[in-house]
């Protein structure tokens, strides 16, 4: 089987793109992906805060032990410590990402 993609640039050829009824690979939009991925975080505990920007991460010694960040459509800065006790997962999405 072989599949051509062409955004005009130049063609992308892909041939056996399966082994029996199994696609060789996935990919799925990001935006649906990041909703996936932000959905199962808040199930799991996390806090979402869209639109925060991290702007420093506040240090004792060789421990991050908090944030300092703010808010871009409100403009509110704000400062934020915690005891981690685990792992931590920030998922950063840049502009062009």
């Amino acid at each position: 089987m072989t599949h051509l993609t062409d955004f005009g640039d130049f063609p992308l050829i892909g041939r056996d793109l399966q082994v029996g009824n199994v696609a060789w690979g996935y990919g799925p939009r990001r935006r649906q992906s990041d909703q996936v991925l932000v959905q199962a975080a808040i199930e799991a505990g996390a806090e979402f805060r869209p639109n925060f920007l991290v702007e420093s991460c506040l240090w004792d010694n060789d421990e991050v032990v908090g944030i300092r960040g703010s808010d871009r459509r409100q403009g509110t800065a704000c400062q934020e410590t915690a005891r981690i006790t685990g792992y931590v997962v920030i998922f950063v999405v840049g502009f062009l990402s």
